[in-house]
Formats: C-alpha cells, structure tokens, sequence
C-alpha cells in the first residue's frame, strides 16, 4: 500500500516537472550560425512541452523531433525530449536524453533538476541527492528552494534525518510557507513523539496551503495523539468526501 510519504514524494515530483515543463530560462547551447531560426526552435521546444503537459505525446514528438534536427547539439531540445520520454514512462531514455542534455550544458541548474527530479521519481535517492546538492550549491537558480526540499526528501530516504530536518528548516528561513517542507517538518516532529510542535507546523501548513489528503490524515494522526477525538473525525470525514480516491484515504480506511 502506498503510504503518505510516497504519495507526498509523487505530488512534489509533479511540480517539480510542471517547473521543468513551463520553464523556458535558461542558457542554451546552440549557436546562431548553428540555428538560422532560434525563434521556430524555441516555438518548437514551447509546443512539444505544451503537449507533453496535456499528455498529447505523438504531437510533442513531432515537434521535438524536427527540433532536434534543427539544433542536433541544443542541451534544451534533449531536456524536453527526456521530459517526455518520462512522462511516457520511456526510462532508459529518459535517463539517456537526460545524460544528453548535461553533457552539453553541464552548468545549466534547470536541466540538472530536471534530472535529479526523474532519479527521485525512480527511487535512485543516492543518485538524485548528488545531483540536487549540485544545483543546490547554484545560489542564483531560481527554483533553488524547491530543489533543496528534493534534497531533503532524498536524505531522508536514505535515512538521513537530521541532515533532511535541517534543511527542511532551512527552506523554511527562506519562505516560511512551503507547503512541502512545514509537512515534513511537522511529520517528523510527529515522528520523534514532539506532538506539540507537530501541530504548530501542522497548523501553519493549513493556514498557508489548500486542504491536501496528506495535510488530512497527518492532522488525524496528530489529533489523536492529543486525545482530540472530534477533530479527527471530523477530518477523516473530509478525507473521504474530498479525496475518497487517494492513497492517503486508503490508508485512513484501513485503520477503521
């Protein structure tokens, strides 16, 4: 059974790839004279991606195909062409394309989220870690926050704790409101038995963040630690009737 934490490691991954799909920044590795047409390239690269996030993948495909053949050498056309052989759960070449696009952009902090972002999505936590932490130590990338929630995520997969709390708590000096980090900060004070201060981030998370299945059930659990027996069924009635289908509620049911 899927459990919170890896429902929670899905829905930070999908944002992770929305910002790899939506973003177009970043240096790019072909030349003028390599492409006569840059702006039919980025128009190309813009529609594959914009087909990818509705799930038309033959016609990103094309798009990204005569991409490729305009700018055989270009780091972005490989990152998207990776994007969508990971969105069709193509792995070996999303890995290859992936591998493609930072060879020729090893700078680039995007193409190399992206990345750290599919080895996390396959559970390589090592791999992924390594990679987060370099686009991490890139202070100027604009997605640095999310990227080290990644890393967090990833040390604590690997067992790793209190490296993954501290830097949880780091995210939370930047932006005090991220969703991601005030759940796992308030989960692992679930965790380690501080009920109190589990509900303190628990209570930020609500106040700053729509309802989520995971929010839900964490506050169950959290009210049932506290003897709050109301509370918990009132929250495991809006688990069911606003995300009967999640793995979060699955778990809920299994306990009754």
């Amino acid at each position: 059974m899927i459990n919170r934490r890896e429902a929670l490691i899905r829905f930070s991954l999908g944002l992770l790839l929305t910002l790899g799909l939506v973003s177009c920044g970043g240096q790019s590795n072909t030349k003028p004279d390599e492409n006569p047409n840059p702006e039919v390239l980025q128009k190309k690269v813009q529609l594959g991606k914009s087909y990818i996030q509705n799930g038309n993948f033959e016609r990103a495909k094309f798009h990204l195909r005569d991409a490729l053949e305009m700018a055989p050498e270009s780091a972005e056309v490989h990152d998207a062409l990776a994007l969508m052989f990971m969105a069709t759960d193509e792995l070996s070449l999303a890995d290859e394309y992936f591998q493609k696009s930072l060879a020729k952009a090893p700078s680039n902090s995007r193409y190399r989220n992206n990345y750290a972002s599919f080895l996390m999505s396959q559970q390589r936590y090592q791999q992924a870690a390594e990679q987060f932490d370099k686009v991490v130590s890139d202070v100027l990338y604009e997605n640095r926050t999310d990227a080290m929630v990644s890393l967090a995520i990833c040390q604590r997969e690997l067992g790793k704790t209190t490296v993954a709390a501290d830097l949880f708590s780091k995210v939370l000096r930047f932006n005090r409101l991220h969703p991601v980090a005030l759940y796992y900060t308030s989960l692992m004070y679930y965790e380690a038995g501080s009920i109190s201060m589990a509900y303190n981030y628990w209570q930020r998370l609500t106040m700053s963040s729509p309802e989520s299945a995971a929010s839900l059930l964490l506050g169950i659990d959290i009210a049932e630690a506290q003897g709050r027996s109301n509370d918990a069924a009132s929250m495991g009635i809006r688990l069911s009737s606003l995300f009967s289908h999640s793995a979060e509620y699955r778990e809920y049911q299994s306990r009754q």
